[in-house]
């Protein structure tokens, strides 16, 4: 996320899109290749990628991939039913109105928008406090808010750990 300057006011946006299996360019790529996208209701009805291979390979006993995602360096598995490897690259060059530049996982993007961790970010540096600590500190709030029961039982038999890379960076004095 950039948080900038436009007229005496922090203005916010994203620089990425997250590559969801739902996404119709995305989709289509899967379904091509002879994968599937499922929503799994234990996943907050989040769109998932499945091989075609998934159901064969289930029945035999084995635990066949499936990822949130629609792009990653790994997952082999999925490779041949549309999971791609290709990054989507843009440049941007940075100016004088750019006044800080968020890096951060899915962690925290699928609790918080670009303008709330800009916002985040700008008043631990006003009050001299590190900005990628405090946005670490604002995902914890949401990762030990209640939790459903059913979803307490699954986190029991494999505990999760919170992705929580994150990296903030100032143009100039405080934004």
């Amino acid at each position: 996320a950039l948080g900038y300057d436009q007229g005496g006011k922090l203005c916010s946006e994203f620089l990425t899109v997250d590559h969801k299996p739902d996404q119709p360019g995305e989709r289509a790529r899967i379904e091509a290749s002879g994968g599937s996208v499922e929503y799994l209701h234990n996943s907050f009805n989040k769109p998932f990628i499945r091989g075609g291979d998934f159901f064969p390979r289930r029945k035999l006993g084995e635990k066949p991939m499936q990822l949130q995602y629609s792009r990653a360096f790994g997952g082999k598995d999925l490779k041949p039913y549309g999971l791609s490897s290709e990054a989507a690259v843009e440049q941007v060059v940075l100016g004088e109105a750019h006044k800080l530049l968020v890096l951060a996982s899915d962690g925290l993007w699928d609790v918080c928008d670009e303008s709330e961790a800009v916002r985040v970010c700008v008043e631990a540096a006003w009050q001299g406090r590190d900005a990628a600590h405090a946005l670490v500190q604002f995902e914890s709030r949401f990762c030990n808010a209640p939790m459903p029961r059913w979803l307490m039982r699954r986190r029991a038999k494999t505990p999760a750990t919170p992705n929580r890379t994150k990296v903030c960076g100032c143009n100039g004095p405080r934004p």
